[in-house]
């Protein structure tokens, strides 16, 4: 991604409460999404998890991000379809109780540029695991902010 090259991300709550701790790559993750000139994407399930993960850190990102109109409120896309088939493919009920819990994510990526900044490996892993048996076929770009930099959009 060459600087200056605007992305539309769906931030996870676990970036957003992660970030509250001292210093992190969480932390970092959001200082660089409010400098550079990204948004990110807020439907009303986002927000709803957001506010229950918010630290005084994130708080005050968020508030930043609002007051320069770097946030883009969305309607939910709903993935009725993919909720039908999670509900009836055969995968243990831990895992569909994962997918279930964060299809919020897929849908705000549908909406947006297709780009999850989560600290949540687990989720991502079994949603590739499971996007073909879904009949999932957009792409989505995972970004781990504990692994890799803001910078690694492309």
């Amino acid at each position: 991604m060459t600087e200056g090259t605007s992305r539309v991300l769906v931030v996870d709550s676990s970036v957003i409460q992660s970030a509250g701790s001292s210093p992190t790559s969480c932390r970092k993750a959001l200082e660089d999404i409010l400098a550079i000139c990204h948004h990110v994407v807020l439907t009303e399930k986002i927000l709803e998890e957001w506010n229950r993960h918010f630290t005084n850190y994130s708080l005050n990102w968020y508030f930043d991000m609002t007051s320069r109109g770097k946030t883009d409120p969305k309607n939910e896309t709903e993935l009725g379809e993919l909720q039908q088939k999670l509900s009836t493919i055969p995968i243990d009920e831990d895992i569909r109780n994962i997918l279930k819990k964060d299809l919020l994510l897929i849908e705000a990526a549908c909406s947006a540029d297709g780009i999850i900044v989560t600290c949540d490996d687990r989720f991502k892993n079994h949603f590739n695991n499971h996007r073909e048996s879904l009949g999932f076929n957009k792409e989505i770009i995972w970004i781990n902010p504990v692994r890799q930099e803001m910078n690694s959009i492309t």
